[in-house]
């Protein structure tokens, strides 16, 4: 028998969102809530060279052979990450190691809980075939999770900042008709006595605006016919110049001795530059007035935004409880969190 646990840190885009795809800069952190973003394995008796996987947003088996069964669309992305596993390490596999269960706990909406949760349970794998991977290896794994999650290719935003220790300032680069992302470590801190409260606005039984809507409804309010790389560099900067100027006062006032009350003005400016463009949606704007009455110092959308998106406020260590209470009243989701200075880890083996 035996039995791992792993962690990862979950995320969440600071600034930048939906200006980033035109190039402008973002900024993304790690989140310090990874009681909630977890991996637990634990091998059981052998089973024939079967995995048995049992998780909170579904079920299903996976053959070392490389047949997924039983599938349940929750399930897939990591069931696609084992196979993925599988398939590098089927040699140090038994049927004891071969067959065992696995569980996670839901992440709130938002904060990237599907590389997240990818990330501790690709590490809990190879912890529990005494594996030390690589960053690349591990990104490469979650990646494969992302795919299936978000039905189609994956930025890598989500896994870069959930294996990182330390916050991302991210652009997109373009050169003729191609473009790919460029990520920096950035020295970002929260002013101090301050937290961060993020908010969940999905409504039980509701469907989420897709990102892909939420896109193309950014790209309608500035005109724009076809793909960014399609675009003048004028096009593009003519876009973004107004975020770029809110997103480089905020990461100046990202620091221990930042002023919070300039931070929360920023952050607000930040969410009217997005609200204007029609990404926002009802729920968020009724969370951020919420916010607003209850000594927030800021707040906006994180995400793609839309019906049924996330968003999160800034506010003062003392002010947090009577912030969360007035928001779970009004049966929004809610989780305080700080920004981590620790990547995945294995946190029992």
């Amino acid at each position: 028998m035996k039995k791992v646990v792993s962690s990862a840190p979950s995320k969440l885009i600071l600034v930048g969102e939906h200006a980033v795809v035109y190039g402008a800069r973002a900024l993304a952190c790690p989140l310090n809530n990874r009681k909630e973003c977890t991996a637990t394995i634990e091998t059981v008796e052998p089973g024939e060279g079967q995995l048995i996987v049992e998780d909170v947003i579904g079920c299903g088996r996976v053959t070392v052979d490389g047949v997924v069964f039983e599938e349940d669309p929750y399930f897939m992305p990591k069931a696609k990450l084992i196979l993925h596993f599988l398939k590098k390490n089927k040699n140090r596999l038994n049927d004891k190691e071969a067959f065992f269960k696995f569980s996670s706990k839901r992440i709130l909406k938002g904060t990237g809980g599907s590389a997240a949760s990818a990330a501790a349970l690709s590490l809990a794998l190879h912890a529990l075939l005494d594996i030390q991977p690589s960053l690349e290896e591990l990104f490469r794994s979650v990646q494969v999770a992302e795919e299936i999650a978000h039905g189609g290719k994956a930025s890598g935003i989500d896994a870069h900042t959930v294996l990182s220790d330390r916050p991302q300032a991210f652009f997109k680069q373009f050169k003729g008709s191609t473009s790919s992302i460029r990520f920096e470590d950035a020295d970002l801190h929260l002013p101090e006595g301050t937290q961060l409260v993020i908010i969940n606005t999905l409504e039980e039984g509701e469907e989420p605006e897709s990102t892909g809507e939420l896109v193309k409804r950014f790209a309608a309010h500035f005109h724009v016919d076809g793909s960014p790389n399609d675009l003048s560099d004028d096009t593009r900067q003519t876009i973004i110049a107004p975020f770029d100027r809110v997103t480089e006062a905020i990461q100046k006032e990202l620091r221990r001795d930042g002023e919070a009350k300039a931070l929360g003005r920023l952050l607000d400016e930040n969410h009217e530059l997005l609200r204007s463009t029609g990404v926002s949606g009802d729920r968020i704007e009724e969370a951020i007035a919420l916010c607003k009455k209850n000594k927030a110092l800021g707040a906006k959308l994180t995400g793609a935004g839309g019906r049924g998106g996330a968003c999160f406020a800034l506010v003062r260590n003392q002010d947090t409880e009577t912030l969360v209470h007035a928001l779970e009243e009004k049966r929004f989701e809610v989780s305080p969190a700080e920004f981590s200075s620790k990547g995945p880890t294995v946190e029992r083996r």
